[in-house]
């Protein structure tokens, strides 16, 4: 698996690019170091990009174990989702009065944020496309069905990845920007309204 993400990594980065492979212990400063390699934004969460959603998975698995090793256990929620993305490079003095290296625009930033809203604590959700992305992946995965997102036209089907027995593998509940739909003929009703 480990040959494949470097095989990956080296066909979709630009020349010059980086990428990170090794077992990430979020506990150690180094691996908070690499958390900070793949920053791109940051506000009451933060954005991260990865080569491969293999990678993402990777590292919210890591970082759902090292919160639940704190004293006292934390949680947070990740949503992971694939789609292209336009990066802008900020100048180096915007970047010394603290902004990320970059700005990153495209429709998959709302729809990763729509995503990770969605997620419970604790738990990470992925985009079908995400999941589909995913190559033999050795985790479990369970389908939550689709979900109307505000600020995105068609539904999206929402998968949660995890390790048996750790993540919570349980619905997303309802909510003001995201809810479960089922498809009637051509159309999407709210899971909530039937009977």
């Amino acid at each position: 698996d480990r040959y494949n993400y470097v095989l990956e990594a080296k066909r979709v980065l630009k020349p010059g690019g980086r990428f990170y492979c090794d077992n990430v212990d979020l506990a150690s400063p180094a691996g908070w170091a690499v958390f900070e390699d793949y920053l791109l934004g940051r506000s009451d969460g933060f954005l991260v990009l990865f080569p491969t959603a293999a990678g993402a998975v990777e590292f919210a698995l890591a970082y759902h174990r090292h919160l639940g090793a704190m004293s006292p256990p934390l949680q947070a929620r990740v949503g992971i989702h694939v789609g292209p993305v336009i990066l802008r490079e900020n100048s180096a003095l915007d970047t010394a009065q603290g902004a990320t290296p970059y700005e990153v625009d495209g429709l998959a930033l709302p729809a990763a944020a729509r995503v990770m809203a969605a997620a419970l604590g604790g738990q990470t959700l992925l985009s079908r496309a995400a999941a589909d992305s995913l190559k033999a992946p050795r985790w479990r995965l369970v389908s939550h069905g689709h979900w109307r997102m505000k600020g995105l036209t068609d539904p999206v089907e929402l998968v949660e990845v995890g390790e048996s027995g750790v993540a919570p593998f349980v619905p997303p509940v309802d909510g003001a920007k995201a809810y479960r739909v089922v498809q009637e003929g051509d159309a999407w009703r709210p899971a909530r309204q039937l009977p």
